[in-house]
């Protein structure tokens, strides 16, 4: 059961393999809270193979619980790396490329 409807989640500085445990409990108990959990990723200014292994972890666990998980704010830092997967598409939303960004 899911205490709240909806829960934004911002990730700040890094999101790699120095700090993904403590991420990864981040991200796991708010989806456990809420039905939608969206990330905010604007802030994140390191991201590695680590990051993008728990983002596709939260997706997972968030579909196995029936819950959506959404990201947003896609930082450059965070794009390049989706980008260069080839997953931009698999999280299921557009990348939106704010003032300045992309240049």
């Amino acid at each position: 059961m899911t205490g709240q409807a909806s829960t934004t989640l911002t990730i700040e500085g890094p999101l790699c393999i120095y700090t993904a445990v403590d991420n990864k409990l981040r991200l796991m108990e708010a989806l456990h809270r809420s039905a939608v959990l969206e990330v905010d990723l604007s802030r994140v200014d390191e991201f590695d193979s680590a990051g993008f292994q728990l983002l596709v972890l939260v997706r997972r666990e968030g579909l196995r619980l029936g819950r959506t998980v959404r990201l947003c704010g896609h930082s450059a830092a965070v794009r390049d790396v989706l980008v260069f997967y080839n997953f931009d598409a698999y999280f299921g939303e557009p990348m939106v490329l704010s003032a300045g960004q992309g240049q």
